[in-house]
């Protein structure tokens, strides 16, 4: 049976996060400090950020399930947002900066997720916290 050990997943995120730091760092946005989580969600969400507190959050649920679609999209996805919104106050949620910032770390701006809503908690296979 799997089990769920949410700080080696926490490691996988984080090191994920600084590896697209690194590559928007290269592009000339200076880094800052911010937060990697795993959080309960609501429903549907594989992930959000928090610009005040400079967090990125990932469902831990969407994680336990899909952890390669969290790490190779939500990640670069939020930490996307992240910057869009320190960089580029006001730009809009999906726009142009945040499009040309996917570009260049080599995703689709377009893309969302269309993962099942009704997947199977991070908890419910004795997890270890």
């Amino acid at each position: 049976m799997l089990k769920f050990n949410k700080v080696e997943a926490l490691e996988q995120l984080e090191a994920k996060a600084f590896e697209v730091q690194a590559k928007l760092s290269a592009l000339g946005y200076k880094p800052f400090l911010f937060l990697v989580t795993l959080e309960r969600l609501k429903r549907g969400v594989a992930g959000c950020f928090w610009l005040e507190s400079e967090t990125v959050a990932v469902s831990e649920d969407y994680y336990y399930n899909f952890p390669d679609f969290c790490l190779d999209t939500v990640i670069p996805h939020e930490m996307t947002h992240l910057y869009v919104n320190k960089y580029f106050p006001g730009a809009e949620e999906h726009g142009e900066e945040f499009m040309k910032l996917m570009t260049a770390l080599g995703l689709d701006p377009h893309a969302t997720h269309n993962l099942p809503e009704d997947i199977e908690p991070a908890d419910s296979r004795h997890a270890r916290w």
